[in-house]
């Protein structure tokens, strides 16, 4: 028996100790055919049309709700500025009543009035109180008319319609569209923080449920395709996908550009009504908590930057393609093709191509269910603008990657919860241009190079995941903005992890914490019930101290043929930990943080009194993780 290994599986096949090599590769390539199989059926029936459909018709309701959501948001506005022109008259209150509508958690309010008012010599009725015809608990407004309100119910004297100043009953004034005088409202006043609490809705609700509308019905078409390209090709799950039936490669983030550009006008036309409208009602001037509302500006100004930046990118290159020499691409052998451009890069800039392969992992069921993304293996070239070609169709850069012998396949079966994907990007320093191609790497009949164990020894015909690991450990720590120097055995001398590495989860922790704050606050106001509170306030004072500790946060570890040192500093505090070699039993690495759906390792040494002690962390690669664990039990064997 023989024990070969491709990806993360083992074969036993039943042949000779000294086999003809065609006929292993015979013996792999079929129970390779029974693997493809075995994925094409698992897809399809993961993949199945119908549910991209259920997905659709769960996005119903919140599309549904977030355009309900949208008149409540956008009627008082265009009400207000329609009202602007609208003409005082002079009126009578006859009632005026504070209604509550007590629920679970808290207690709505809304003012009910009716009133006469005299409009050109002519006696009307109203009712309207305000442009918000629903119950809230939004601020102190309602409280505020009402005790207004409440000292001007009385009845009309005889006569009045002749002489308002006449009788005891005092008169209140009212605004009166003249288009239509029976249309009145007794405030017009804007409210800016009842606008601002449904902004939020509005800004996701629709887009949430347009969203998946629309995804659910493309991918049904989408799945019906690629359906149709799996029982055609069975076989060959480098052509299951539509992106790789033609010739050449489109970009993979091509379709979510007409997204982004729809949710940023979207959004647009949102933010600034509010914003403007607020700052016509000379609300920023009398309201200082108005200022509030620039946290809108900035949440806008992502989309907008995003869509920028996309449309740059499109005008600098126009329409982006990568043609492959051949398909599909195998572990171990060499990956050449041309990127297609309609125009030509910008004058002195040369380009830099950068091949990935990344591992996204799911954990857990139903709301639970998360997923986490880590790069298995990274390299790039640099792509001088000096071997442009031209041609009839635009411009043409060449492309060449050597792949490792060991790395993954692409996963073809959607439903795993282990996956794994390879991107080509291709970008110029100072420009726009960033084009991104989803690649197919697939084992093949044809593909010659394998990594195969026999009686534990190993036999590469290329370079292994973590052979480009090693060789490239300085500089994939330096990427983490680690400083790590090594000697020249390769042993550790000293690392560094200076304070605020983490500048884009620094970034999202700040961003949420502010809305979770605001929320904290808004409770706390509004007298919520105790439990939130209590529980809102401490989680956003915990998520505080993260924000703090990334931010301040800094370790040094030092080496020398002894033992190890570590230093760490929180701001003007630092302590010192000193490890000699012979107390110490090994090292290792784990996650401990996960932040959007990128996992953090770290690692850390174990000590004889079973404690353990972090060395370097915010490591986003385990096999960069693995390769420095190897490399300090090299230095700890040493003498």
């Amino acid at each position: 028996m023989s024990r070969f290994r491709f990806g993360n599986r083992r074969i036993l096949l039943d042949v000779r100790l000294n086999p003809d090599l065609q006929s292993v590769m015979e013996c792999i390539n079929t129970g390779v055919h029974h693997r493809r199989l075995m994925k094409a059926k698992r897809a399809k029936k993961a993949n199945h049309p119908l549910s991209a459909g259920c997905l659709s018709l769960f996005g119903l309701p919140f599309f549904a709700a977030g355009m309900f959501i949208s008149w409540l948001y956008f009627s008082p506005i265009v009400n207000w500025w329609n009202a602007q022109r609208w003409v005082e008259a002079p009126c009578w209150i006859e009632s005026a009543e504070l209604k509550e509508s007590r629920g679970d958690d808290s207690t709505t309010y809304k003012v009910v009035a009716r009133y006469h008012y005299i409009y050109q010599g002519k006696t009307y009725q109203g009712d309207r109180v305000s442009f918000s015809s629903g119950a809230d608990n939004v601020g102190s407004f309602h409280h505020d008319i009402h005790r207004e309100l409440s000292r001007h119910v009385g009845k009309k004297p005889s006569g009045a319609e002749r002489d308002p100043a006449a009788g005891g009953a005092e008169a209140f004034r009212c605004y009166v569209n003249p288009a239509k005088p029976s249309e009145a409202v007794l405030y017009r006043s804007f409210r800016w923080q009842m606008l601002a609490f449904l902004a939020i809705f509005v800004l996701t609700f629709p887009a949430v449920g347009a969203g998946l509308v629309i995804g659910g019905l493309i991918g049904m078409r989408v799945m019906s395709r690629e359906a149709k390209l799996r029982e055609s090709h069975p076989n060959m799950p480098w052509k299951w996908k539509h992106a790789w039936a033609g010739d050449t490669i489109p970009e993979s983030q091509g379709p979510g550009r007409m997204a982004l550009y729809i949710y940023t006008f979207w959004s647009g036309l949102v933010v600034l009504p509010l914003i403007l409208a607020t700052a016509w009602s000379g609300a920023f001037a009398s309201q200082p908590n108005a200022w509030f509302l620039a946290f809108f500006v900035v949440l806008w100004a992502i989309p907008v930057s995003l869509s920028i930046k996309s449309f740059r990118h499109q005008r600098s290159v126009g329409r982006a393609r990568f043609e492959p020499k051949s398909w599909p691409w195998w572990p171990g052998g060499t990956m050449q093709g041309h990127l297609l451009l309609q125009k030509p890069l910008p004058m002195r800039a040369d380009g830099e191509a950068v091949l990935t392969c990344r591992k996204s992992i799911s954990s857990g069921s139903g709301d639970n269910r998360s997923t986490t993304t880590e790069t298995v293996w990274t390299h790039s070239v640099a792509v001088p603008q000096d071997r442009m070609i031209r041609d009839l169709t635009g411009f043409r850069l060449p492309i060449s990657f050597a792949l490792p012998a060991d790395a993954p396949e692409t996963s073809g079966d959607e439903a795993s919860d282990e996956r794994f994907q390879w991107q080509l990007e291709f970008k110029v320093a100072g420009t726009p241009i960033h084009c991104k191609f989803d690649i197919p790497v697939f084992r093949t009949a044809d593909s010659p190079r394998m990594k195969m164990e026999r009686g534990g020894e190993s036999s590469d015909v290329s370079t292994s995941i973590l052979d480009d690991a090693a060789a490239d450990l300085p500089a994939l720590l330096a990427a983490r903005r680690i400083t790590a120097n090594f000697d020249e055995r390769g042993h550790p001398v000293s690392f560094h992890c200076p304070p605020a590495r983490h500048r884009s989860m620094i970034l999202f922790l700040v961003v949420f914490d502010l809305i979770w704050t605001a929320a904290a606050v808004f409770l706390v106001k509004q007298d919520a019930p105790m439990i939130f509170q209590i529980v809102w306030p401490l989680s956003a004072g915990v998520i505080w101290l993260v924000i703090f500790w990334n931010l301040f946060h800094q370790r040094t570890a030092t080496f020398d043929p002894g033992g190890l040192r570590i230093a760490e500093k929180l701001g003007p505090i630092s302590w010192k930990k000193s490890f000699d070699k012979s107390s110490i039993i090994g090292f290792s690495h784990d996650t401990n943080m996960s932040s959007g759906n990128t996992r953090f390792y770290r690692v850390r040494l174990e000590t004889v009194m079973a404690k353990k002690h972090t060395i370097v962390d915010g490591i986003t690669e385990s096999n960069t993780a693995e390769i420095l664990v190897r490399r300090l039990q090299e230095w700890k064997s040493t003498r």
